[in-house]
């Protein structure tokens, strides 16, 4: 009987422990995902947005422009990791790069006219 105590709340335990990472991680990711833009000019730019007014292709929060790099296998996010993994595709609505740059609008990287 000791032992299946024991083993219940070594159980009980470790689902308590999984349970809050995904808990954490999820209050992480709500907190860095970029809220709808009501104009499409945000700190004096224009930025690249979807048919919703989200921004498109952008990942991660940062403080100036160099914390932001083009990301994945087709250097289409604007992410604030370099070790971002994508598919590799061509899509006909990736931003173009000799019209967006990737930086930082707003605490978020995001792809902005020039």
């Amino acid at each position: 009987m000791k032992k299946f105590v024991a083993d219940f709340v070594v159980v009980g335990s470790t689902l308590t422990f999984i349970a809050s990472i995904a808990l954490y991680l999820n209050h992480q990711r709500e907190n860095t995902q970029a809220s709808p833009v009501n104009a499409t000019v945000v700190e004096e730019r224009k930025i690249y947005v979807d048919e919703k007014g989200y921004p498109k292709y952008t990942l991660g929060v940062c403080n100036n422009d160099s914390d932001c790099v083009p990301a994945g296998c087709s250097g289409q996010i604007c992410s604030s990791s370099e070790d971002l993994v994508t598919t590799c595709e061509i899509r006909q609505d990736f931003p173009d790069k000799n019209i967006y740059s990737c930086g930082c609008v707003s605490d978020f990287c995001t792809w902005y006219e020039e």
